[in-house]
């Protein structure tokens, strides 16, 4: 039997996306690692095209949960573990964003039929603690400990695009990468239990 875990790293602006399997035979294994990128319509186009931010908003709402059913469908993860954002934003807007990823990942897998102790939930703090030891680690120290982990996964999310220069793309590998490590943080506290 093999054990399917998905991890998300919920944000608004570049949410992450892990998935781990585990089985007897080849132990825990990395299999995809992804992020999606969903910009605001500038303040100018939204007068231009009378679009309200509410309606933008909606817009990135429906883009990322539309992102997390494609990846459960593909995936027909076990278990999904999801990095909660913190309330520790400095502004009105980063407040709202974190709190729009947050009833977005939820209400998308709620309606996809996990809950109960098939979804699972890990702060920024445990997540961080749980890949490197220091729950005030930077992104860079747990990307770091994720790609040690898994030294032969490849499919790290990549610059694309014909104005970008080919190579890593960082911020999207970041979020990646906190997406396995709140599996490797739910794994580690207990909260799913892996093939034996």
């Amino acid at each position: 039997m093999k054990l399917t875990i998905l991890g998300l790293d919920a944000g608004f602006s570049l949410p992450g996306i892990a998935v781990l399997s585990h089985s007897l035979s080849d132990g825990l294994t990395m299999d995809w690692a992804a992020a999606l990128q969903t910009s605001a319509t500038s303040k100018k186009d939204r007068a231009k095209e009378h679009i309200y931010k509410s309606d933008d908003d909606a817009r990135r709402v429906m883009e990322i949960s539309d992102w997390l059913a494609t990846a459960v469908f593909e995936f027909d993860p076990h278990h999904i573990v999801v990095e909660l954002p913190s309330s520790g934003a400095k502004s009105a807007g980063g407040i709202r964003g974190m709190a729009l990823a947050a009833a977005t990942a939820v209400a998308t897998f709620k309606r996809l039929g996990y809950g109960g102790g098939t979804l699972h939930f890990v702060t920024p703090g445990q997540n961080k603690k749980g890949s490197t030891g220091d729950r005030n680690a930077e992104k860079e120290a747990v990307l770091a400990a994720i790609k040690a982990k898994f030294p032969s996964f490849a499919g790290w999310p990549q610059k694309s695009g014909p104005r970008k220069k080919p190579g890593p793309d960082l911020p999207a590998q970041f979020a990646a990468a906190d997406a396995a490590s709140a599996i490797l943080t739910a794994l580690t506290a207990g909260k799913i239990k892996l093939v034996s």
